[in-house]
């Protein structure tokens, strides 16, 4: 259980730094440099667990999604 955790911990905060980024990042663009429209963009998957076991790595990447 305590494996679960840490996993949803590390993927939590791997998800609130993301967003504090981006929310933090426009703020001091001065124009408009990124494209707000969400024309083909993917579809978030759902939250899954995943269980790694003693010495498992797991690779993460971000993408902006819909």
């Amino acid at each position: 259980m305590k494996k679960k955790r840490k996993i949803l911990f590390i993927t939590l905060t791997i998800i609130i730094v993301a967003i504090g980024f981006a929310i933090f990042s426009e703020f001091e663009d001065e124009g408009e440099r990124y494209s707000t429209s969400i024309l083909g963009l993917k579809v978030a998957k759902a939250s899954e667990i995943i269980e790694l076991k003693n010495g498992d790595t797991l690779d993460l990447s971000i993408d902006i999604v819909k």
